[in-house]
């Protein structure tokens, strides 16, 4: 879980099948490990896809809940204000999904 801007608490999935919604978007999550910002946006895309899957999961139960209106430009900007807490997420998703946390790359 994580607090976004104005105090929304996001709910985090790290499973694989953030991967097909990554697919459906269209969306590419690499890095040049040399290029620090392309390393934060592939995390941060990561972050992203994990509130994504969350939300799509709950609304199995709850289709009332529509369609997430959360963008990945909110995960940008929480991301550059809250660097504790998204070392925190990325440590959280890359665990789920790897057993490795970002120490271990």
């Amino acid at each position: 879980m994580i607090r976004m801007k104005g105090g929304e608490q996001v709910e985090l999935l790290a499973t694989p099948s953030l991967f097909a919604i990554a697919k459906r978007k269209g969306m590419a999550i690499e890095a040049n490990t040399q290029d620090g910002a392309d390393v934060l946006s592939a995390y941060t895309k990561l972050i992203y896809l994990a509130a994504l899957n969350a939300w799509e999961v709950r609304r199995y139960d709850a289709p009332e809940m529509g369609e997430c209106q959360l963008k990945l430009m909110d995960f940008v900007e929480w991301a550059s204000g809250n660097a504790e807490e998204f070392v925190k997420a990325v440590n959280f998703v890359l665990s789920a999904l790897t057993g490795k946390e970002l120490k271990d790359y």
